[in-house]
Parts: structure tokens; C-alpha cells; sequence
């Protein structure tokens, strides 16, 4: 397969940029309007004191679990976040050991072997529960975002870029 490589044009930018600037919408300024967007404005106050709502159930109700106090000691993980993370894993009495939860969220090695051959550097194999992984990816870049530098897991990730190992 050819991969085509981007070659940047002046003028095509101009000519999108150009037609953009028609597609702008300029509404009326009637009655009508003004009542459209008054109620789109109230729809998304209520959407968002049902949200406050819901999260405020799913922490009373996750506070009564014994792991509770243990997850939102966490660094930067929230009482958003952390009742989030509790539902993804479930019952972590489950899990036999260590190697078992690492697998279920797909941060286990892959493993890539043939006859004497075995790699030794292989990418996650991102089998188990998607939705657990973008929640840890969550508390990960909080973690990357506020720095931290008395907490280990920071201290580890950011030893690791220094060593140039990005991902």
C-alpha cells in the first residue's frame, strides 16, 4: 500500500478557509431565537444538575464499601474518579493475585515467541475491560498533570521519560 505524505498548499488553504468563513451561521435576532436558545440553555442546567445529582448518589452509595477510604486516599483520584475506578474493577476479592487484576485491565505484555526466538520488548495487550483502562488513563494523566514529586508512581514515570521510554 502507498502511503501518501501531506504536502502543505497555500492556496488550498486559503480556498478552505475562505469557504469556512460562509458557512458561519448569523441567526436572527427575533423572539423565536432568543426562546430556542434560552430553552437549549436550561436543557443543559438540567442535564447538568442531574449529573451533580447522579454523582452525589454514587458516592454516598460507594462510601459504604470498605475499599472506599483506600481508593480516594489515591493521589488525584476524585470523588468522581474514584468511585468510577471502584465500578470498573468490581470485587477485587476475585482476582488471586496481582497478575490477575493487570490482565483483566489489559496492561499485561503481550507476548510475541517462536522457537528460540522471544521478544523482549512488547506492547500491552489491551485484552480485558476497555472501559477500566481509559479510567486508569484518567487517573494517570491527573497524575502526569499536577506533578507530584513525593508521590512513586510519578517519580517512576518520570524516571522513565528521562530515560527517553515515552509510553
Amino acid at each position: 500500500m502507498n502511503r501518501k505524505k501531506y504536502n502543505f498548499s497555500k492556496t488550498k488553504a486559503e480556498e478552505i478557509y475562505g469557504a469556512t468563513k460562509e458557512l458561519v451561521p448569523v441567526l436572527p435576532k427575533d423572539d423565536f431565537t432568543k426562546c430556542i436558545i434560552k430553552q437549549a440553555v436550561e436543557q443543559l442546567n438540567n442535564a447538568s444538575r442531574t449529573v451533580e445529582q447522579l454523582r452525589s448518589l454514587m458516592n454516598k452509595t460507594v462510601a459504604r464499601l470498605p475499599e472506599y477510604p483506600v481508593v480516594i486516599a489515591l493521589k488525584d483520584i476524585d470523588p468522581s474518579l474514584g468511585p468510577q475506578l471502584m465500578a470498573e474493577i468490581g470485587d477485587v476479592a476475585r482476582f488471586t493475585h496481582r497478575n490477575a487484576i493487570t490482565s483483566f485491565a489489559g496492561g499485561d505484555p503481550g507476548v510475541n515467541e517462536s522457537g528460540d526466538y522471544a521478544q523482549k520488548s512488547v506492547h500491552a495487550s489491551k485484552h480485558g475491560s476497555p472501559m477500566l483502562r481509559k479510567t486508569l488513563f484518567q487517573v494517570m494523566d491527573a497524575l502526569i498533570k499536577t506533578k507530584p514529586h513525593d508521590d512513586q508512581v510519578y517519580l517512576f514515570m518520570d524516571k522513565k521519560r528521562a530515560e527517553g521510554k515515552a509510553n
